[in-house]
């Protein structure tokens, strides 16, 4: 009995292992740390053994020594997986990030399992090391865990290695794609140079999304600037487009962005009609038809509205208002007043202006004109109530007011015009000018100072100008004016020179006997002397001995004096003045004269003392012997021969 007994009472003695782990699940970690570490410094280096005195090291916060623990144990057991997975968690523990992944590195070398390969793919992910994510992405796919984000995650990093079309395939592999996914698949097919695969992921996505997120896919195509190919994408989905808000809306701001507003206008035109048009897109088909000057169409939408146009943008409602009076459309202007109330146009006084305006209210309107003017703090609002000055009149105002505005400038130089006050217009020509000088305005400038009579004023607008042919005419006609009482005679002789033969000839001439410039006017003037007599034949006299130029005046009266197809009381007049001028040169005209048949006496004997005078003694002898001929003997005529005789 006594050695049964004690051969019982052994069998239920706990061994020193079992005993070190009792007191470690009884939390005695003191003495099962002497029980474990006893056991491994035997030689005990099983894996509960290790296992087990890495948790006391660590319930004593010594991390370290467990690790190292674990480490050992691993270069002795590699393929030891849970030994390892408690090694990366030890490694989390002592904040060692990078030995951490490595370790992760190693327990994947085996058969993976998507839990270490997503925890691995967010580490790559922590420490910036894409390629290495990119791998692990790879392998998730490849071992068929990939989930939708893994494919996008995958996606991203390939098109941040400039791998477009790699990843691009990626997802077009997929047999579903979600919205994410071929919003992605569109922008990477164009940033890989495939507008047309772009296109067609737009169709496959369209099948089976909403319209707002096929909506959503054409923007993206739109706004990377493929339009065109855009448009066709949404026009591809026919009627489906015409029934979407989302979609139509797309289509209208893609058209639009293309300049293709008739095209869009049109057909939301005809939605309209058919009463089919989204009601979100009233306000789209209305502002076409205001931007298409299809003012009948925006009052009618007014009038007639196939949608509740009470919740319109202020702007809209403006438009349409500026419309309705632009149409003489009292009844749609009045209708949107009872919608909007005054706010309408409360912040638009010069709107209010016109509406005022179109009841015939003035005292209204010149009230807003005035608020418009306190308001006007910018360029553009100035020149704004500068237009609304000029409709109302008020042209000094509107010059003020739009001063630096040259459609402004432009409106009241004529406006001014058309009223006669040309001071006015010539203040609009100033500021014209000053503000925007060129040729056009240089020569209003000037064609409004000719009207006040200023030719030199003119002429400085003209003259760098004066080759042009815009300007030609008038610089010649200021300068012919400023010739009456100014003294331009150089400039006028330069400008005179190539037309001395043109029909305004003597206005020219006359105009350089003026300006004294005798060289290029007498020449012109002797001409026209010979050619139309009196008054340029004196007019030449005069202004030949006014310039001094004797001999130009005597050969001039030679070859007077020698003309036969002169009247005879002309020629006499001729051959006198050359006499005044150079007797000698006029003897033989007048020794010829007093030989004329039938010359009264008392001629002949004048003609006879002035050859006498002029030492021709031949001459006057013959005069007197034809004299003496007809008297007696005792008369002066015998008296005179005989005195030219001795």
């Amino acid at each position: 009995m006594g050695l049964a007994a004690l051969g019982a009472g052994w069998a239920v003695i706990p061994r020193p292992r079992e005993l070190a782990l009792m007191r470690l699940r009884d939390k005695q970690f003191d003495r099962a740390f002497f029980d474990y570490e006893a056991r491994y410094k035997s030689g005990d280096r099983s894996a509960p053994t290790v296992g087990a005195l890495t948790d006391i090291y660590l319930q004593h916060g010594n991390v370290p020594k467990a690790i190292e623990l674990l480490e050992e144990h691993l270069k002795r057991n590699p393929s030891d997986v849970a030994a390892r997975r408690r090694l990366g968690a030890y490694y989390q523990f002592a904040q060692q990030p990078l030995r951490y992944v490595e370790n992760l590195e190693l327990l994947l070398a085996g058969k993976p399992s998507e839990e270490d390969l997503r925890e691995l793919s967010r580490a790559y992910s922590f420490f910036h090391r894409p390629s290495e994510q990119v791998r692990t992405l790879r392998r998730l796919v490849e071992h068929g865990y990939a989930k939708p984000q893994d494919a996008l995650d995958l996606a991203n990093l390939l098109a941040s290695q400039g791998k477009m079309r790699e990843a691009a395939e990626l997802l077009a592999s997929r047999k579903q794609f979600d919205n994410s996914m071929a919003e992605m698949l569109v922008r990477l097919r164009l940033d890989a140079g495939q507008p047309e695969e772009a296109t067609a992921v737009i169709a496959r996505a369209a099948a089976v999304e909403t319209d707002e997120s096929a909506a959503r896919l054409v923007a993206i195509l739109a706004a990377r600037g493929q339009r065109r190919a855009a448009r066709e994408a949404v026009a591809g989905l026919g009627e489906r487009a015409l029934r979407s808000p989302e979609l139509l809306a797309q289509w209208t701001s893609i058209e639009t962005a293309l300049g293709e507003t008739g095209t869009a206008f049109e057909r939301l035109d005809r939605l309209a009609s058919e009463r089919k048009l989204p009601c979100p897109l009233a306000d789209a088909w209305m502002e076409l038809a205001l931007r298409k000057q299809r003012r009948d169409r925006a009052i009618g939408a007014v009038l007639n509205p196939v949608c509740p146009i009470d919740k319109m943008p202020a702007w809209l409602a403006e438009g349409l208002l500026e419309a309705s009076i632009g149409a003489n459309r009292l009844d749609a202007a009045e209708m949107l007043r009872r919608l909007f109330g005054e706010r309408l146009v409360q912040n638009r006084p010069l709107l209010a202006y016109d509406w005022a305006m179109a009841r015939g209210d003035r005292a209204a309107a010149q009230s807003a004109l005035e608020r418009a003017a306190q308001a006007a703090s910018t360029e553009s609002a100035r020149e704004q109530v500068a237009a609304h000055f000029i409709k109302h009149g008020e042209l000094e105002r509107a010059l003020r007011f739009g001063a630096r505005s040259r459609q402004t400038l432009l409106d009241v130089y004529y406006l001014a015009s058309g009223s006669k006050l040309p001071a006015l217009q010539l203040r609009a020509a100033n500021a014209l000018v000053a503000s925007f000088d060129s040729t056009e305005v240089r020569i209003l400038r000037a064609s409004v100072l000719a009207d006040l009579d200023q030719p030199l004023e003119a002429l400085a607008d003209l003259r760098p100008l004066r080759n042009l042919s815009e300007a030609g005419e008038l610089y010649g006609r200021m300068l012919r004016s400023a010739a009456l009482h100014h003294p331009v005679g150089a400039e006028l002789a330069n400008w005179a020179r190539p037309r001395m033969g043109g029909p305004d000839r003597e206005e020219i001439v006359e105009l350089l006997r003026l300006q004294k410039q005798w060289d290029l006017a007498l020449p012109a003037m002797a001409d026209l002397a010979r050619s139309k007599g009196d008054p340029w034949f004196w007019n030449f006299v005069e202004s030949a001995r006014s310039a001094g130029r004797k001999q130009m005046l005597g050969d001039f009266l030679r070859a007077e004096a020698a003309r036969t197809d002169l009247p005879t009381p002309v020629l006499d007049q001729r051959i006198d003045l050359l006499a005044e001028e150079n007797n000698n040169a006029a003897l033989p005209h007048l020794a010829k004269r007093a030989n004329r048949p039938g010359l009264p006496a008392a001629d002949q004997r004048a003609l006879a003392w002035r050859l006498l005078e002029g030492g021709d003694k031949s001459s006057a002898r013959g005069v007197y012997e034809r004299l003496a001929e007809q008297a007696g003997p005792r008369s002066n005529d015998v008296e005179q021969l005989l005195y030219v005789s001795r």
